[in-house]
């Protein structure tokens, strides 16, 4: 600064640290939102994968179960569907 200049104001040095110091803070500013985009996009993607995971485990449980009552009703042809399903829900000892 020279010397009758006053202390408050601005002089192209000054001026040039603003810019570059709001251009920094742009560039943070993008790059953690680019990143948070990404992360959540990951988060999401890797979450619909576990729902079609889980989907896909239930309904392999699903069809097993009927397969299962299936065969129980064709082994057991003398007792009556309604019958064999109380005796599964309630076994004798």
């Amino acid at each position: 600064m020279t010397p009758g200049a006053s202390s408050s104001s601005l002089t192209p040095l000054t001026l040039q640290a603003v810019a570059a110091v709001a251009l920094v803070a742009l560039a943070v500013v993008l790059l953690g939102g680019m990143l948070y985009l990404l992360l959540a996009g990951s988060v999401a993607w890797a979450l619909m994968v576990l729902q079609g995971l889980l989907w896909l485990a239930f309904q392999g449980a699903r069809r097993s179960s009927h397969v299962v009552r299936r065969v129980v009703r064709r082994a057991t042809p003398e007792i009556a569907p309604e019958a064999a399903a109380d005796l599964a829900l309630r076994p004798s000892h």
